[in-house]
């Protein structure tokens, strides 16, 4: 099993890495957790996965806290959370995950926010990680379950995350 695993590896690339990075950051302006390109980030995220064989759900979260006053709007979409059932160890449970929101402090309620650092390389690189988790699934060499979260509203006080763990 862990070689078919590290010979998955091989479907990441630094083309492929790019090209996810790429199309993330490109595909709004923002990902502001008021705006609209944040709802489009999480259904991409979420057809995405399911493309590759997750089970996906989307868990609620609720920005409240002292930064909701700058807020525009709130989000309407929560953490995208994908899941794979291991095979003989299927009660163990290994979680990845990064932030799909961005925020641009300058202007928050205007300004381009593509986030290609902070997190859009975390993002593209939780669907590569997905690309060959998903292979190893269908080949039944994933022993462990799988979570992938994409967490919402990291910027605005890891509202996302801590949702997650509460």
């Amino acid at each position: 099993p862990a070689a078919t695993l590290t010979a998955n590896v091989g479907l990441v690339s630094g083309t492929s890495y790019g090209a996810q990075l790429k199309g993330l950051v490109t595909r709004t302006p923002s990902r502001f957790v008021a705006d609209e390109g944040n709802e489009q980030v999480a259904s991409f995220l979420n057809t995405e996965l399911q493309k590759l064989g997750f089970e996906v759900r989307e868990q609620p979260v609720h920005v409240y806290s002292t930064a909701t006053w700058f807020l525009p709007g709130i989000p309407k979409r929560g953490n995208v959370i994908g899941f794979l059932k291991g095979t003989e160890l299927s009660h163990e449970v290994v979680v990845f995950g990064a932030h799909y929101d961005s925020v641009n402090w300058q202007s928050v309620s205007s300004g381009l926010a593509p986030g290609a650092d902070d997190n859009g390389s975390g993002v593209a690189a939780l669907l590569e990680i997905a690309k060959v988790l998903a292979k190893a699934h269908q080949e039944g060499q994933l022993r462990r379950s799988v979570l992938l979260v994409a967490f919402q509203a990291e910027e605005v006080g890891l509202v996302g995350s801590k949702a997650f763990a509460g």
